[in-house]
């Protein structure tokens, strides 16, 4: 510090005397100055922090960059303290990812695998400290299977999604929704069995031949239809013959014991009116 008394410059912290002045009566008058210089003290602090934190310094919080101030007058006349802080915030990172896949899929995020919908995150530190947040928002579109369960009578078929179907199988038919995502139809099919029973029967005319609830004496051919439990044909046909009854008469004459040759037979007389056949033709 210079302190400047009269004309004359002097650096403090020393006795200072000035040359003599005159006054009256041509007598020195002699002036004294004792000067001391108190010491001014600057403190000067660098801190960081993280974005959305705070910084407590000297009874405050601080939450931007910046540079801040505080003085403290001393004990000692009227100098004061200077403390200085330069303050530095550190950026958080927040990335988001919207991600949208098909039910049943997997999704490969941040190391590792997700398979169901929800929000997950992924949490990491800067270089300076401070985190790095990683959000997934992961939703799914459902994958839709439809399962037709069908039946058909043997020798029908049946239209399903454009195709016509007549065997006892399982069928596909493969789409994607609006959403990109698979729809599977699936169709379960069984062809039910249609029964044709035929029966070839004959009897003798004048008799009658009993068939499903009904007797037939004349040759022709008769149905019968029924429904299985199913809801398909069970056909039913008789091929009737009525076959002619035959009568001849012969007039002949033998003796008791005597054989009698007919067109069918050989007889044989035993005794009167009792005949034995010994062959027939």
């Amino acid at each position: 510090m210079i302190v400047t008394i009269g004309r004359v410059r002097h650096i403090a912290q020393q006795e200072l005397i000035m040359p003599a002045i005159s006054v009256f009566y041509g007598c020195d008058s002699t002036y004294t100055l004792n000067l001391t210089v108190h010491p001014v003290h600057t403190f000067t602090e660098d801190a960081a922090i993280c974005d959305g934190d705070s910084y407590s310094w000297r009874g405050n919080y601080y939450y931007s960059s910046g540079t801040y101030y505080d003085y403290v007058y001393t004990m000692i006349a009227t100098c004061y303290d200077t403390y200085v802080l330069n303050l530095t915030v550190n950026p958080t990172y927040t990335f988001t990812d919207n991600h949208t896949m098909c039910d049943g899929a997997n999704y490969l995020w941040q190391g590792n695998y997700y398979s169901s919908e929800g929000t997950y995150y992924a949490n990491y530190l800067t270089v300076n400290g401070c985190d790095s947040n990683y959000v997934l928002n992961l939703s799914t579109n459902p994958v839709y299977t439809i399962i037709d369960n069908e039946s058909i009578c043997e020798g029908s078929s049946y239209q399903w999604h454009g195709g016509s179907y007549n065997s006892t199988g399982t069928y596909h038919a493969d789409y994607l929704s609006v959403n990109g995502c698979d729809s599977t139809f699936t169709l379960n099919l069984i062809v039910n069995p249609v029964y044709t029973i035929t029966d070839n029967e004959s009897i003798c005319e004048g008799g009658s031949y009993s068939w499903h609830g009904h007797a037939y004496n004349s040759t022709g051919t008769y149905h019968a239809n029924y429904l299985t439990v199913h809801g398909c044909d069970s056909i039913y046909t008789l091929n009737l013959i009525v076959k002619p009854a035959y009568s001849f008469t012969d007039y002949e004459s033998i003796c008791n014991g005597g054989k009698l040759s007919v067109a069918w037979a050989t007889l044989i007389l035993l005794q009167e009116h009792t005949m034995h056949i010994i062959q027939l033709h």
